[in-house]
């Protein structure tokens, strides 16, 4: 198990502002930067919750949202030259209005190093990794990486590599687990698996072949698997959370769930103490 977050048992995601007090209750938080000084930081950080900071690899936003048309339209905002380029023209996360990055492009490789190294240099200990896995999610980027013979993989795994090289410090890269995470797993120390499928796991989890490859891979190259879930209702969460917490505990892996990533957490339950 990785040195970092081999004894993380408890983790919260939270891309609200404050919360400091709430925050270090947990072993791991993973929190957006906007709004936390050097002084907040340290807040977290004091009573040894390790802190990330979330960080958009393959996205940047697009600007206004009536810059996305409806499938078919052309985009009103011309594209940036490091955007990933399609069958169908530059790739849009049109979910959250956000242009796909090209790994390969010079640009994408400085905005990637100049972020993280600033975002280490306010006092975290690592990076949240997202957005990577859209090379092999999202069906524009898959298409778009097809046309280069999954060049954009690997290049996206050289970015991992070159941040480990040059700031050493602990990263968590979310989902990406089968065609990135064999390149990028000697230089994590964590995966997410975001959107966490707890109604698929069942009393066996050792059945389902993504369960048995990351629990190898916890095993064999030390990293920490967490597992997070989001609602966007009310009644889902308070009908699926014990669910959730349940799955995630048969496979070994630690689990949050909220409702919305800006809702404050509740603080971590005390040692020893198994979610309901």
């Amino acid at each position: 198990m990785s040195r970092r977050l081999g004894d993380v048992r408890t983790f919260a995601v939270y891309y609200g502002t404050g919360g400091e007090d709430v925050l270090s209750t947990y072993d791991l938080a993973i929190v957006a930067a906007p709004g936390r000084d050097r002084e907040r930081i340290a807040a977290i950080r004091e009573k040894g919750t390790l802190i990330l900071a979330y960080l958009s690899v393959l996205e940047a936003p697009l600007g206004e949202p009536d810059d996305v048309r409806r499938p078919g339209e052309a985009l009103v905002q011309e594209a940036p030259a490091n955007v990933l380029t399609g069958p169908g023209g530059p790739v849009v996360n049109r979910q959250w209005r956000t242009w796909v990055l090209d790994p390969r492009h010079e640009r994408t490789r400085d905005r990637f190093l100049g972020q993280a190294e600033d975002l280490l240099d306010r006092g975290y200990d690592g990076l949240f990794l997202d957005t990577m896995a859209d090379l092999e999610d999202l069906p524009e980027a898959v298409a778009a990486g097809g046309l280069t013979g999954q060049a954009t993989i690997v290049e996206a795994a050289r970015l991992v590599a070159e941040a480990a090289a040059s700031f050493g410090c602990a990263m968590v890269q979310n989902r990406g687990f089968r065609l990135l995470l064999p390149l990028t797993m000697p230089y994590l120390d964590g995966l997410c698996w975001e959107s966490f499928p707890y109604r698929r796991i069942g009393l066996f989890p050792r059945r389902n072949r993504t369960i048995r490859s990351l629990q190898g891979a916890e095993g064999a190259a030390g990293l920490r698997v967490l597992a997070l879930n989001e609602w966007s209702e009310t009644k889902v969460a308070q009908q699926e959370e014990r669910s959730a917490s349940r799955a995630a505990r048969r496979c070994g892996f630690p689990w949050y769930g909220t409702l919305h990533y800006t809702d404050l957490p509740s603080p971590a339950p005390a040692a020893g103490v198994m979610p309901t």
